[in-house]
């Protein structure tokens, strides 16, 4: 073991292995067990088709008239965040107390310091990197993790930007095992595409590709390796849920 694994370890260790929960859920357990597992789960229909139509066009009308604090990058991902404010459905999906026990189990921890929603629309543009900017992990240090929950609201295939997730990359053993592999700092975050194949290779991950339905949630461990895949064409339409446990994070400013 390198002296970077070793301080990683040392860091890392307990966060990983030794942090209990006494919280109960009496939903969505064994979509808790596959996070715990994989990395990410999904729950199939949650929101019905007639609200997924309803929720794009008030994104649409909300990326119009607060285009100032829209943000938008060169992928032409426009986000804003604290769309629970000016949204019903929004509102009642953050605050989804079987979801929020499920969120608070999976990352050990009691008090919820804030959250959020994330209302977001990418379209396709020319040599884009996709939602997120390409593939990388939330965080690296593991005293909180980054558990968040995705849905889309329109169809999405393999052509207008999938979620895609490297399964397993969340686990400890499996950080230690990219790392080595790809001769990196266990502070990056940024991957290319063919450090991802490689590590995938070397290790035996599988990289998931997510189509789902409008509506359905997609869970997921954002330590673990994942990244919107770069449109070929159209585009995509998506809520995520933010939550943060960890008093040093200071909230985004939402309107």
């Amino acid at each position: 073991m390198n002296l970077n694994t070793l301080k990683f370890t040392i860091r890392n260790l307990f966060y990983f292995y030794f942090r209990k929960s006494d919280i109960r859920i009496t939903k969505y357990h064994n979509n808790f067990q596959e996070v715990q597992d994989k990395g990410y789960s999904i729950i199939k229909n949650y929101f019905s088709p007639e609200v997924c139509a309803k929720l794009c066009k008030d994104i649409r009308n909300l990326m119009l008239n607060k285009n100032n604090n829209v943000w938008i990058s060169e992928s032409l991902d426009n986000r804003f965040w604290g769309f629970e404010k000016f949204s019903l459905e929004a509102k009642n999906f953050l605050n989804d107390e079987n979801l929020l026990r499920l969120i608070k189990k999976y990352e050990c921890q009691n008090e919820m310091i804030y959250l959020t929603t994330l209302c977001s629309n990418i379209k396709f543009v020319k040599n884009n990197k996709g939602s997120g900017g390409g593939w990388h992990r939330d965080r690296t240090f593991y005293k909180y993790r980054y558990s968040k929950i995705l849905t889309y609201l329109n169809e999405v295939d393999e052509i207008n930007g999938p979620f895609q997730y490297l399964e397993k990359s969340h686990l400890f053993k499996n950080i230690i095992k990219a790392n080595n592999i790809l001769k990196v700092k266990y502070s990056d975050k940024w991957f290319t595409n063919e450090q991802v194949i490689n590590v995938s290779e070397k290790i035996g991950l599988k990289i998931a590709t997510i189509i789902a339905e409008p509506g359905d949630l997609i869970i997921f461990d954002g330590t673990g390796i994942h990244r919107g895949k770069p449109l070929e064409s159209g585009e995509r339409y998506a809520l995520t849920n933010y939550y943060r446990f960890d008093p040093e994070e200071k909230s985004h400013k939402f309107y």
